[in-house]
Parts: structure tokens; C-alpha cells; sequence
């Protein structure tokens, strides 16, 4: 779906992640520290006892939403998404919601 954007709208895509791969249509990556929880897990992104962590830290950290213009909402259910999208209702970045694309194939 991204890659739909891109190629219709051409807007700056950054990826904010822990590793250096990405996708060619990816602009710019800025890549994040590791961190881990209190178990030694690694700590992708969400909210953790009212803290941003991982790559949420990041891209919807106070100094990150100085150039955010918005995010981009695909149907997000998962934990991090969910408190991802929660969180920056609370602090008024702009969300685009975008439904999910059909599956290319049926099994």
C-alpha cells in the first residue's frame, strides 16, 4: 500500500526502524538505537508504562512531530499500532486512515 502512495502521491518516505533494510521506494531510513525491556526483549515499538519505546519513540517523540505532517493508518489491530494510533490522537498529529488492500492471490 505504501508503494501505492509513493508511485500515485510521491510524497518523502522515511522508514523509522532498528534495522538497515527497506523497501526501494523508501527515501530516507532513520535507524533507531536498540532497546530492550526488563526481560532482554527487544523493544520494537509501542507504549510502555506511559513511556514511548522503539521506533514510536522516534517518529512520534516530541522532536520527531516538529516535522511529522501525519501518519498513515492501515488497519492497524496489533498492540503497538493500536497504542501507536491512541497516542497521537492524545497529542493531535493528523492520521490518514487507508483501507487494506484486497489480497493479490487466494489460497
Amino acid at each position: 500500500c505504501m508503494h501505492w502512495v509513493k508511485q500515485e502521491y510521491n510524497p518523502p518516505m522515511v522508514a523509522v526502524q532498528g534495522w538497515v533494510e527497506c523497501d526501494k521506494f523508501v527515501d530516507y531510513v532513520y535507524k533507531y538505537g536498540e532497546e530492550k525491556d526488563v526481560e532482554g526483549r527487544t523493544m520494537y515499538g509501542g507504549v510502555k508504562e506511559g513511556e514511548l519505546v522503539g521506533g514510536t519513540k522516534v517518529y512520534l517523540g516530541e522532536q520527531f512531530r516538529g516535522l511529522l505532517t501525519g501518519i498513515v493508518n492501515i488497519d492497524a489491530r496489533g498492540r503497538v499500532g493500536t497504542q501507536e494510533l491512541e497516542f497521537a490522537r492524545q497529542v493531535g498529529v493528523e492520521i490518514l486512515q487507508v483501507e487494506p488492500a484486497e489480497p493479490r492471490n487466494e489460497y
